[in-house]
């Protein structure tokens, strides 16, 4: 019963730190989208390729910054196209 408890209680806490650095990566993300737009890039296709491991405020921010993600893109192709 000891051992259940013991992996129980480790599963919990590594969920928990698992979905802190997801957020912390999220805010950091956000933080160096315009400044570090390669860095940025990487990053949300790193989350993008964990989104079931994200709760569901995450993956509206992870959403979020994919949009700009795509603007960022689309903004990049547009100046390549005009000059």
């Amino acid at each position: 019963m000891i051992i259940f408890l013991t992996y129980f209680y480790m599963s919990i806490t590594s969920l928990a730190m698992q979905a802190d650095n997801y957020t912390t990566t999220l805010l950091h993300a956000d933080n160096i989208r315009t400044s570090q737009p390669e860095h940025f890039s990487r990053l949300i296709k790193h989350l993008n390729q964990r989104t079931s491991k994200l709760s569901k405020p995450q993956h509206q921010h992870l959403t979020y910054l994919n949009m700009f993600l795509y603007i960022l893109h689309c903004e990049h192709y547009i100046f390549m196209l005009k000059y």
